[in-house]
């Protein structure tokens, strides 16, 4: 790799990203250098070093990658969220509050999520249905130890006010961020599949906790049609502006849980590995290929939001039959 074309490179994204008067003393406050030191730097007098290329890279979200990489045939996934052991429910949702915090920085954010099941992030926004799903990872997913019944470890959570906290900081930005969702018909599928299988094991037996859950789901599956119909997430605490939701429904293409995120600078993207973790990439040209797919998985799916109500109405009267149907087989009240 040419280092001279290398720098040059990245110099001229920090240029469109901070403007060309502040760029150059922008980034040299960034790396805690003088001027003088910086200006070496731009004339490849002297290198950046590993540090200084990390902390652009982490503040930018910039693909070193991409610029490393002649034949752009590469791409460097970023697999802390896999390989890091998820010590604590505080420990895993901190990580994502701290992500959302850094992306709120970029300029000009747009998110696409394609799921078989509903965001994640959908379901922080109800306390019984949240902490079902967080124990659900802990226990098959990651390393936290869940020694407690089903029962006493929901309520717990529920009544934890630094989860809690966590929850409503993360829904909070989640509601910030304008997006588009690809939707299948199996949406509520995986969670309902779980919850049988808790049910049928015996260690989800309380009546008045499965109510509780189901009753999340229920209006789970309401907010999203009045959101949808609407065309707008919920207000946002954080803005105090509408932000613009779209939601398409996919019938007959396969999706997996992939996030792209669109900014002023470039692209990330995240695949889910080991749901819910996920890994992600800074990699312009699998960006670009991610958002070709994406673009054709939206030109074959149908939309069900906005003033589109006769295919919104029929989409969400397959899921409230699917959970009625559920609700009728377990004598759910």
């Amino acid at each position: 790799m040419n280092t001279e074309l290398f720098t040059k490179n990245l110099f001229n994204k920090l240029e469109v990203l901070l403007g060309e008067k502040n760029w150059k003393s922008k980034t040299a406050q960034l790396l805690n250098i003088s001027s003088d030191a910086f200006y070496k730097k731009i004339r490849n007098e002297s290198q950046l070093n590993l540090h200084e290329l990390l902390l652009i890279k982490d503040t930018f979200k910039i693909s070193i990658d991409a610029l490393l990489d002649e034949s752009n045939l590469t791409a460097i996934f970023d697999c802390s969220e896999v390989m890091v052991p998820k010590t604590s429910y505080v420990h895993y949702l901190e990580n994502i509050l701290l992500n959302f915090v850094k992306t709120s920085n970029l300029k000009d954010i747009y998110v696409y999520y394609t799921s078989n099941e509903i965001s994640l992030f959908q379901y922080f926004q109800f306390p019984y249905l949240s902490a079902f799903k967080l124990f659900i990872w802990a226990k098959t997913n990651w390393d936290i130890p869940t020694n407690v019944d089903l029962k006493t470890e929901i309520n717990t959570l529920v009544k934890n006010e630094k989860v809690q906290d966590l929850l409503k900081n993360i829904t909070s930005y989640y509601n910030s961020f304008p997006s588009t969702e690809i939707w299948s018909i199996n949406i509520l599928d995986n969670t309902l599949n779980q919850l049988k299988w808790f049910i049928e094991s015996g260690e989800l037996t309380n009546k008045e906790l499965l109510n509780l859950i189901i009753n999340d789901l229920e209006d789970l599956i309401q907010r999203n049609k009045t959101i949808m119909k609407n065309g707008i997430k919920l207000p946002n605490p954080i803005t105090q502006k509408d932000t613009p939701f779209k939601v398409y429904f996919n019938e007959m293409t396969h999706t997996n849980n992939t996030i792209l995120l669109k900014h002023s600078t470039g692209l990330i993207t995240f695949i889910t590995h080991d749901n819910p973790n996920f890994l992600s990439t800074t990699s312009e040209r699998f960006g670009d290929f991610t958002n070709h797919w994406i673009q054709k998985l939206i030109n074959k799916s149908e939309n069900i939001s906005g003033e589109s109500e006769k295919s919104r109405n029929k989409y969400f009267s397959i899921l409230e039959k699917k959970l009625e149907k559920f609700k009728n087989n377990f004598a759910i009240n």
